[in-house]
């Protein structure tokens, strides 16, 4: 029985995490994602994604209008807009609100933008602005290190309050569950013992459960 092909797809189906997801796929972990029917992609990064792209052409639109050229020539102003844009980040570990994490994870992508329009665009092509840019990524990459321990520090893990049972046969991955062993049944013959195997595992809640021993 777990020999056969169908096996080796229902075990790894059921450990199977989506792979632009990068949380796991139960309802603990709802303010991390967004859900589209069974597809389910990473809160952070998307949002991160979607603020790259709206500073990247808020510059571009900026750029055309004079009023606004002044402005995205000063060094000054443009390093203090991305460091403005990053404080939202410090603050998420403390706020898990979903629609806030959107707002701060944007932030932080036009955050990005703006501080590596200023440093890398802005600096003088001299030896002197070389020397600012190479120092400039070493604080850029040593904040980055130094933000995500600091985010594995404080946020909190979804999963460590959850009751509903052991993942990922727990309730709140029903949905993701119940899909798999549709396209079980569908591969597989009804009468199948690994059908059987499946829904009393699927339906354990843990993991555990008793297979009656054939006399």
């Amino acid at each position: 029985m777990f020999e056969s092909s169908d096996a080796a797809w229902f075990f790894e189906q059921i450990q199977k995490e989506p792979r632009f997801a990068h949380h796991k796929t139960c309802e603990c972990f709802d303010n991390h994602v967004f859900r589209f029917r069974h597809y389910v992609v990473c809160l952070g990064c998307s949002s991160l994604a979607i603020g790259v792209v709206v500073a990247v052409v808020g510059i571009v639109l900026c750029c055309q209008q004079k009023w606004l050229i002044g402005l995205l020539s000063s060094l000054t102003w443009t390093l203090l807009v991305g460091l403005c844009l990053y404080i939202p980040t410090l603050i998420q570990p403390f706020f898990q609100v979903k629609v806030y994490k959107v707002v701060s994870r944007m932030c932080l992508g036009s955050a990005i933008v703006f501080l590596w329009y200023g440093a890398i665009w802005l600096l003088s092509f001299t030896l002197s602005g070389l020397i600012l840019r190479i120092v400039f990524l070493l604080i850029f990459i040593g904040v980055y290190f130094a933000t995500m321990k600091y985010r594995s520090r404080f946020t909190p893990d979804p999963s460590a309050s959850c009751e509903r049972g052991c993942y990922p046969f727990c309730e709140g991955n029903r949905y993701k569950l119940n899909r798999i062993l549709s396209q079980l049944k569908e591969r597989t013959d009804p009468d199948d013992s690994l059908v059987e195997f499946a829904e009393k595992l699927i339906n354990s809640g843990d993991g555990q459960f008793e297979m009656p021993v054939s006399p």
